[in-house]
């Protein structure tokens, strides 16, 4: 007997993550190092699985998107 599992593929996920960095030296040792992370960067909507539940009047539709927006995260650390 065959399982459901694997019968039925959803749509597929894309998650595109980039980082900028850019160190500042004051002397040979220390310095600023200035970075700059955002996920997801060209927010592309992930949309979930389908409905699976046969009486539904959604069935096989896929009605809703997972919430993974962009995010972007800016950092500065000083290293001695």
């Amino acid at each position: 007997m065959q399982s459901v599992r694997d019968l039925v593929y959803g749509p597929g996920l894309q998650n595109w993550n980039i980082s900028l960095l850019k160190k500042f030296s004051i002397t040979e040792q220390t310095g600023f190092e200035f970075r700059a992370d955002a996920y997801n960067f060209v927010n592309h909507p992930n949309w979930n699985g389908p409905d699976y539940n046969p009486t539904s009047s959604t069935f096989g539709k896929v009605t809703s998107k997972s919430d993974s927006s962009r995010q972007l995260q800016l950092s500065l650390r000083f290293f001695f």
